[in-house]
């Protein structure tokens, strides 16, 4: 955990005694921490449904040619999300 740590990566085990004194980090560290113990966490976006990581390539790519908007973007991923998640999968 402490190489994960010195690399700038979030150690997945006693995070928040890993965390730094101050700055960003040390808030991302302690959320981390909170989030794995105590709630649930989602560690990629491609997992959020079993379609997710092709949405998201195929409106990233329209995004940066400038075929999609920001709104547009963001529409497709939860189009995706609310699909699934709607069909009890």
């Amino acid at each position: 955990m402490q190489v994960l740590a010195d690399t700038g990566n979030v150690p997945v085990l006693n995070t928040a005694s890993y965390a730094p004194e101050s700055g960003v980090l040390k808030d991302v560290y302690e959320v981390y921490g909170e989030v794995t113990s105590e709630g649930s966490l989602l560690p990629y976006l491609d997992y959020a449904t079993p379609t997710m990581g092709e949405t998201l390539g195929a409106a990233l790519q329209g995004l940066i040619a400038g075929r999609l908007t920001t709104e547009e973007f963001l529409q497709e991923a939860q189009a995706d999300y609310e699909e699934f998640t709607s069909s009890g999968s």
